[in-house]
């Protein structure tokens, strides 16, 4: 019961709080012209004492620069991340890399920090190089802007591209009997496949824990959170989720696993499963939020591989659109994978009724879909029939709207 009441002490503030609800972080965020409408496109997270830092990215082969650079810096203590958006800054060689440690250069003189101190994220069109100048500007006009203010919802806004709302929350928990906040803001509407990582998550926590647990925490929280959404099936190269601790509660220091560590680890994941839920409710548009699981697989891992497969055909997307019952769609996915599977022996269900029994019509006709379907969020199960293991995805729709925004994604 003691442990039970421990864990109770975590609590979610959704849309709430973000990077500056720890204690000794400040944020802002501004537009310096790498968006060519005006919106915001830069912002900083600011720590003045040194952080230790974790991270995961992208497992996609090309990687942008920015992932480059913040990968050798992640063994250092850390005072800020920069982000952009507006520019991926990938695919943009050499000059790339150069640019991101120029950026650091500069924030490093501004700020007065170590140029290895820092922590980088861009996400927007690919292959374009940075427009320096207008970034150089930039830093000079967010470091009088942070020391005016301290404004999160600008940070939250200056990394957004297609979103259609900023995404931002904390959690609290008690810790050694110290109150220990965990805040984070991120971005993610298309491209979203990921892998060990999300479009953009930048966490922020004044609780005192070693990198090595951090690093643990932040893939574990991910494995199950952000590494379960799925919009359209494609990994961007920039997909980062970046984290600093700047220990102000001066807790015991979490450096093994334990009580402690299990609190932090509860309070993290239940954070990134709020902004997973953001990301894929205001994915690129989105008109049905479909939470898919397989069972009656010989392993956990196939039950998630026939799951995700699913959930990426474009023809079952665009049957849940129209709000087909279309359990063909379902069956030809699987049958593609090299997941067991017993072909006579395949049940669907969606929101709950049987729509395909032993892998045959049952009588259910996919028009009529629409007396189960016409709702945002949808059920969709599908048993397999050999074996005990379940997983999950969680994917989107497909509809025209996704098609217009990525047409004039420019």
């Amino acid at each position: 019961m003691a442990v039970k009441k421990i864990f109770e002490s975590v609590k979610l503030y959704h849309g709430d709080g973000g990077v500056t609800a720890p204690v000794g972080f400040v944020a802002n965020g501004i537009s310096c012209g790498i968006k060519t409408n005006g919106a915001k496109d830069l912002c900083i997270i600011f720590s003045r004492d040194a952080c230790n830092a974790a991270g995961i990215f992208t497992s996609n082969r090309i990687k942008g620069a920015p992932l480059k650079v913040s990968k050798g810096n992640l063994g250092n203590k850390v005072h800020a991340i920069v982000a952009n958006s507006g520019n991926a800054n990938a695919c943009t060689g050499r000059e790339g890399v150069q640019n991101v440690r120029e950026i650091g250069k500069r924030i490093g003189e501004e700020f007065e920090i170590p140029a290895n101190s820092i922590l980088y994220a861009s996400t927007g069109v690919i292959g374009v190089p940075l427009p320096m100048e207008s970034i150089v500007y930039g830093i000079t006009k967010l470091k009088r802007k942070l020391i005016a203010e301290n404004n999160v919802r600008n940070a939250a806004d200056a990394i957004m591209m297609s979103d259609t709302k900023r995404k931002m929350a904390k959690v609290t928990c008690i810790i050694g009997g110290k109150l220990i906040t965990i805040g984070a803001i991120a971005k993610g509407s298309g491209m979203i496949n990921p892998n060990m990582a999300t479009v953009m998550s930048l966490i922020t926590t004044d609780a005192n824990i070693a990198p090595k647990m951090m690093q643990r925490a932040l893939r574990s929280a991910a494995k199950h959170t952000f590494n379960k959404l799925t919009i359209d099936g494609q990994m961007s190269p920039n997909d980062c989720a970046l984290m600093l601790a700047n220990g102000r509660q001066n807790n015991q220091i979490i450096n093994r696993t334990g009580l402690n560590y299990s609190i932090f680890e509860h309070a993290l994941t239940k954070l990134c499963e709020c902004l997973a839920m953001e990301i894929i409710n205001d994915g690129e548009g989105v008109t049905k939020v479909i939470t898919l699981t397989v069972k009656g697989a010989v392993s956990k891992s196939e039950a998630e591989l026939a799951a995700r497969e699913i959930a990426n055909s474009v023809l079952f997307k665009t049957a849940m659109y129209g709000q087909s019952a279309n359990w063909g769609n379902i069956i030809q996915a699987i049958g593609a994978t090299e997941v067991a599977i017993n072909p006579d022996k395949i049940n669907v269900y969606m929101n709950g009724v049987q729509v395909c029994e032993n892998s045959m019509f049952n009588g259910f006709k996919p028009a009529d879909g629409r007396t189960i379907l016409n709702k945002r969020n949808i059920q969709v199960v599908v048993d397999l029939g050999v074996g005990k293991a379940s997983d999950y995805i969680i994917t989107t729709d497909l509809s025209y709207d996704y098609v217009k925004i990525n047409s004039q994604y420019i």
